[in-house]
């Protein structure tokens, strides 16, 4: 059996321990976006740069994956409760232990954790120990202390009921599973479920109380049965017992000898378990979490044999070093979240809802012109109004009364209009004095409106037509129902308009162009 003194091996161990966090620490520097948004998944946020490629290409659906992010590590402290599963029931309100754990995520579901814990763990035993047990028992038989040999007792004057004290101080490099954190109705989970296995190694120490100061024996005064012959409550019991104990764990346990009462044995082992986790914020995480140790050894609690029927029996079962625990984990580095938190669904959630976006966006009309709002330039026109492709309300003449309430969209330009749309010019060969200050009658040669009427018809008389149609006519709009060919009733007006200034100019020529709808 290997053994080491506390000295020298809890100190390596210790430095091994407290050297981890420098060990696997986050570069000073790291490469990140410029987005501080915590736990967004868009854009360059917590991309590095040597992957952003990868991002933008998904983004503008060139590549079908998305960049894996930075991700921050963890450091926690533990505070909880250990106890030695073996022969002697634990004692819970005596133990105390403390961990110290970094962990880094490899993936949204892996992680590795190194773990560290000092612990101290205590058990007590409601039946005393008979003479033949303790004769096989360093700690009870005089071999590890001549002042404590219950094994020269047959009288039974003394009684020692099984107990310990174990210290042990451990390491071990662990692969933590959290299972929870795809979440496929939020964006961020809080509550999280993991579990863990790993291997490393442990000092442990144990000892027992065995005498009542330093040299009596405990006597066998504390009563076992009730007066009627029945088995006393074991909590009871074990009440007397603490009360009689002088509570000095002054003897080297079994698997210990006399001569290194305070070493410490190595033993390598395996830890598993699991636990609960709430995440506090972005930086800190509770959880609540249980650990069992397996040292295949049966010298935790000092005991490892069993008495039935006046036989002496090996217990078949390894001890098991158990630690239940309440930690606070801080997350450090450049990562603005820990992959174990973040929802790898994200990013495909936030491609999918911009998507959508953009297609209600394409369809969703507001003021159901017919053109979609984000080709629409006059987004609020008016019910009813006849607009043109990109929604604005037509004004084909251009005297300022649109369509839908012109009674006659295709008046002469520059003619003066009323409220409906309706020129309301004087005739040329009136016997109408034209006075030649007017310049608001466009028959009148000096006034604007005559001069834009002839710039447009190409020469000629407004109202009698001219030598040719000018650049400055325009075909009006015509809009077919969808998916069809036929133009619709309403727009006959303009086709008569059309008709009427071809017929009036044989000479034009006319350019017609039409356009699918988006749709």
């Amino acid at each position: 059996m290997r053994k080491f003194t506390l000295k020298a091996s809890a100190l390596v161990l210790g430095l091994t321990l407290l050297a981890a966090p420098s060990l696997f620490a986050q570069p000073g520097t790291s490469e990140t976006g410029t987005s501080t948004t915590s736990g967004s998944t868009s854009g360059m946020t917590n991309v590095p740069k040597k992957r952003q490629d990868q991002q933008r290409d998904f983004e503008n659906g060139k590549y079908p994956f998305p960049a894996k992010k930075l991700n921050n590590w963890a450091v926690g402290l533990q505070v909880g409760v250990p106890f030695v599963g073996g022969d002697i029931d634990p004692q819970l309100p005596s133990s105390l232990g403390f961990g110290l754990n970094v962990r880094k995520a490899f993936g949204h579901t892996f992680s590795l954790r190194l773990q560290g814990v000092y612990s101290q763990a205590r058990g007590l035993s409601a039946s005393p120990a008979s003479t033949q047990l303790s004769s096989v028992n360093d700690a009870t038989n005089g071999r590890n202390n001549p002042n404590a040999n219950y094994a020269s007792k047959p009288n039974d004057s003394a009684a020692w009921f099984p107990n310990h004290s174990t210290t042990m101080l451990d390491g071990s490099l662990q692969g933590v599973v959290h299972l929870n954190n795809i979440n496929f109705y939020n964006k961020q989970t809080r509550w999280g479920i993991y579990g863990f296995a790993g291997i490393g190694g442990a000092l442990y120490n144990t000892k027992v109380d065995a005498l009542n100061g330093s040299t009596a024996y405990y006597l066998n005064d504390i009563q076992t049965n009730n007066p009627d012959g029945t088995n006393r409550d074991e909590a009871d019991i074990k009440a007397d017992v603490k009360d009689k104990l002088d509570g000095e764990f002054e003897t080297a346990g079994q698997g210990f000898t006399a001569a290194e009462p305070d070493a410490y044995n190595w033993r390598y082992q395996w830890v598993a378990g699991g636990g609960l986790t709430y995440r506090l914020s972005r930086r800190l995480d509770l959880s609540l979490e249980h650990r069992v140790s397996g040292l295949n050894d049966d010298y935790l609690d000092g005991k490892k044999f069993s008495a039935l029927g006046g036989r002496l029996l090996q217990t078949t079962d390894f001890d098991n070093y158990n630690f239940t625990s309440l930690g606070l984990s801080v997350k450090i580095g450049g990562g603005e979240e820990s992959l174990w938190w973040a929802n790898p669904l994200n990013a495909v959630y936030e491609q999918v809802a911009d998507a959508s976006k953009r297609i209600k966006d394409a369809t969703t009309d507001t003021d159901g012109d017919g053109v979609a709002d984000v080709f629409d330039r006059e987004p609020g026109t008016a019910p009813g109004a006849i607009v043109d492709t990109h929604g604005v309300t037509r004004d084909d003449d251009k005297d300022g009364v649109p369509n839908h309430l012109d009674d006659e969209p295709f008046s002469e330009p520059g003619a003066i209009v009323d409220a409906r749309g309706v020129g309301k010019p004087r005739d040329y060969k009136s016997t109408d004095p034209i006075d030649p200050n007017d310049l608001k009658n466009p028959y009148n040669p000096n006034s604007p409106y005559y001069k834009g009427a002839m710039a447009a018809l190409g020469g000629g008389t407004p109202g009698q037509g001219g030598s040719g149609a000018g650049s400055n006519w325009f075909l009006p709009i015509i809009h077919f129902d969808l998916d069809r060919s036929e133009i619709k009733p309403e727009y006959y007006p303009e086709l008569f308009q059309v008709a009427t200034v071809m017929k009036n100019y044989p000479g034009m020529k006319v350019t017609v162009i039409g356009h699918t709808d988006i749709r």
